[in-house]
């Protein structure tokens, strides 16, 4: 069922750990239906996003909240944006380029990312024919 979540909050994570470090692979993935609206309601930085729904009736929205971003930081190499699932997928906080992102949408939803990017490195969408919907972006070179 949809819901109202905050992804600063330990009870909403397996195991209760918080996942918000350079790096981190995160999977916000599920089989449900409604749309779950997660709020960041911090800056969250991390390597490795992997996103969807396996039902198309479901989906995820990452928000800001209060004051929430989300941004993409490894140490070496790329990070990457994973969409899977057949639900859509948004992403309306800001996003920020630490390092260079590869977008891969893997599946039959949709990933919208309607949030700000922020940045000097690339954004990569991964497959030319995959539907990734990007509203705007400052500094950054879309490929």
């Amino acid at each position: 069922a949809a819901g109202n979540y905050s992804w600063i909050n330990g009870a909403n994570w397996l195991g209760g750990s918080i996942p918000i470090s350079s790096g981190v692979t995160v999977k916000v993935t599920n089989n449900m239906s409604g749309i779950q609206n997660v709020a960041l309601d911090s800056s969250i930085t991390l390597g490795q996003l992997h996103l969807g729904s396996t039902n198309a009736a479901g989906g995820f929205v990452l928000k800001p909240g209060n004051t929430g971003s989300l941004n993409f930081d490894v140490a070496t190499g790329p990070a990457f944006l994973l969409k899977s699932g057949a639900g859509a997928d948004e992403i309306a906080a800001p996003v920020t380029l630490l390092d260079q992102l590869i977008v891969s949408n893997g599946s039959l939803g949709s990933l919208k990312i309607s949030g700000p990017i922020n940045g000097t490195n690339a954004f990569v969408k991964a497959e030319a024919d995959k539907w990734i919907r990007v509203a705007k972006a400052t500094g950054v070179t879309l490929d």
